[in-house]
């Protein structure tokens, strides 16, 4: 299960991911150690999920914060959700190269 439970600030993926970050969006599993995520509750279709944003600390500016609703477009290089059950879906992802 993700251990974040609401970050405001940016966190270190965690091990299950950046398997998922590797499968779903072909980023090698090394490359995603350096990535950090921010996470907030949500709910989809009635079924309560946790939003995450995952994005590289040296691509961020200082003044993009580091929150949730602080992160978007170019900042956020993949997105998805997790459910429950810790199943992981990713939303957007893109080459960080």
């Amino acid at each position: 299960m993700w251990p974040f439970g609401g970050s405001s600030s940016g966190k270190a993926v965690t091990r299950e991911m950046r398997i998922e970050l590797a499968t779903q969006c072909g980023l090698p599993y090394p490359e995603s150690e350096a990535l950090l995520a921010v996470t907030r509750a949500g709910k989809l279709a009635g079924r309560k999920i946790t939003n995450f944003r995952v994005f590289a600390s040296t691509g961020v500016k200082a003044e993009d914060g580091r929150g949730f609703e602080d992160l978007a477009g170019d900042s956020v290089l993949y997105d998805g959700i997790i459910e429950r059950d810790g199943v992981i879906t990713m939303n957007k992802g893109r080459k960080m190269r």
